[in-house]
């Protein structure tokens, strides 16, 4: 489980360069640190979501191998393709 709380915290610091919210960022970071990793994922992804805040490929692809990690299909996030920057 370290590599997937490494990657949810990876996830963190892009989300904060993508422009999400400081207090959406720190909601995930306690979930992280209480050991909710499926539920820190699950909000960080739906707030960039509601916010419609743009990402990019590499970021969408962590997202997917760390779902799978998790057991959590990756199907589940699959509405984030559409945030997915155009080069």
């Amino acid at each position: 489980m370290k590599e997937v709380k490494r990657t949810l915290l990876l996830l963190i610091e892009k989300a904060a360069l993508f422009g999400l919210r400081k207090e959406d960022l720190d909601n995930v970071k306690d979930l992280i640190a209480h050991h909710e990793f499926g539920l820190g994922l699950d909000t960080l992804v739906t707030q960039l979501h509601e916010y419609n805040i743009e990402i990019d490929q590499d970021t969408y692809d962590m997202i997917s191998e760390v779902s799978i990690k998790m057991d959590i299909p990756v199907e589940h996030f699959s509405f984030l393709k559409e945030l997915i920057k155009k080069q």
